[in-house]
């Protein structure tokens, strides 16, 4: 379970960093 999370929080923020980097 800890991998799945870790690896959904990643995603997460590489999402954000992309968002930000459109901004």
């Amino acid at each position: 379970m800890l991998r799945c999370t870790t690896s959904y929080q990643i995603e997460y923020i590489l999402m954000m960093m992309e968002q930000w980097k459109v901004k």
